[in-house]
């Protein structure tokens, strides 16, 4: 559309945005007879510069037709997610979202995610991370708890991949909190 008719795109680029939005979604579950499937989510994880990255996008790229979603970090705007079944968090940090958020998005059940504006349901089925962690590391003041809180994320990722070295890890301690 933007390249036959500009001047319309540039006049009504977010409504038209919205409407691709709104005509596109099929949010995970879709059809209440059916058994919820679980996204498959993908954590790459490793040394800088090994390759977890790269690996995340051909896998999204792999089929062309299929379009993906890179999520900007720093950010709890989802703009220009457009219900792509896809969706790449690079270079995953704890801080991107809550704990209960992250474990919401990795689920089979409904949600909303914001855009400016509005919300949009998350239409994801398949998800790769790329962090330097593992999981267990990343979450370590959670995976010393023993209410089962990491736990509730592992379940959730379908294969841990490692990438490079293994890097190197020290848990964090009370001794080195540090207040500004």
């Amino acid at each position: 559309m933007a390249r036959d008719y500009p001047d319309l795109f540039i006049k009504f680029h977010r409504g038209i945005e919205r409407l691709q939005a709104c005509t596109r979604q099929r949010p995970r579950v879709w059809d209440p007879t059916a058994p919820y499937t679980p996204p498959k989510v993908f954590w790459f994880y490793g040394s800088s510069g090994s390759g977890k990255s790269r690996e995340a996008f051909t896998q999204a790229l792999k089929d062309p037709e299929i379009p993906y979603y890179s999520k900007s970090s720093g950010s709890k705007w989802w703009d220009g997610y457009l219900s792509e079944s896809i969706v790449i968090l690079d270079d995953f940090r704890a801080d991107w979202f809550t704990f209960s958020y992250l474990i919401r998005l990795l689920d089979c059940y409904p949600l909303s995610v914001e855009i400016k504006g509005g919300m949009v349901a998350m239409c994801a089925t398949t998800f790769y991370i790329t962090c330097p962690l593992r999981p267990e590391q990343l979450f370590a003041s959670l995976a010393s708890r023993d209410d089962g809180r990491i736990l509730q994320l592992t379940r959730r990722i379908t294969e841990v991949r490692l990438f490079g070295d293994e890097p190197e890890f020290v848990a964090p301690s009370v001794a080195d909190f540090r207040p500004r």
